[in-house]
C-alpha cells in the first residue's frame, strides 16, 4: 500500500502476516515527509510494511473488515470443533485423566523419569474412551429398539 495518499487522522487497517491473519482498524497518528506513517505506535514504511519487523502491514479499511470477519468465522468454527471434542468419549476421557492426575499429585505421586506414568495414563485414557464408546453404542441400540 502506498502511503502518499494517507492523511493524519484517517482510518486504516493493520493486518498481521501469519497462517491465520488478524486485522484491526486504527487511526494514522503521524506521517513523515518521506511517507512513513505511525499507527498505534508502530512505524510503517512508505510501502505500508512495518519498519524493523514485518509482522504487520497496512491494508484498506474494507480489506481489514474482510480479514476480521474471516477470522471471527474461523474462531467460531474452532470453538464448535472444540465443544464437539469435549462432548466426545475421547474428550471426556481426557478430562478424566486430568482429574486422576491431579488427585494422584495431591497424594504425592508424580510423573517418573522412565515415562511409566504417561504410559499408564495413556492406557487408562484409551480404556475410558473405549468404555464410553461402548456405553454410547448400547444407549443408541436401546433407543432404536
Amino acid at each position: 500500500m502506498d502511503t502518499e495518499q494517507l492523511e493524519i487522522g484517517q482510518k486504516i487497517g493493520i493486518a498481521t502476516r501469519s497462517r491465520y491473519p488478524k486485522a484491526k482498524i486504527a487511526i494514522i497518528e503521524r506521517k513523515t515527509p518521506s511517507g512513513q506513517v505511525v499507527v498505534n505506535g508502530i512505524r510503517f514504511s512508505n510501502r505500508g510494511y512495518q519498519i524493523g519487523d514485518d509482522t504487520y502491514y497496512l491494508v484498506s479499511v474494507e480489506e481489514a473488515k474482510k480479514i476480521i470477519e474471516k477470522h471471527s468465522l474461523l474462531k467460531k468454527k474452532i470453538q464448535v470443533k472444540k465443544e464437539a471434542f469435549e462432548q466426545s468419549p475421547e474428550g471426556i476421557a481426557k478430562k478424566a485423566i486430568a482429574v486422576v492426575s491431579e488427585i494422584l499429585n495431591q497424594h504425592g505421586y508424580y510423573p517418573d523419569v522412565d515415562g511409566d506414568w504417561w504410559v499408564m495414563m495413556g492406557n487408562v485414557e484409551v480404556a475410558i474412551a473405549n468404555y464410553l464408546k461402548l456405553e454410547n453404542q448400547k444407549r443408541h441400540d436401546e433407543t432404536d429398539s
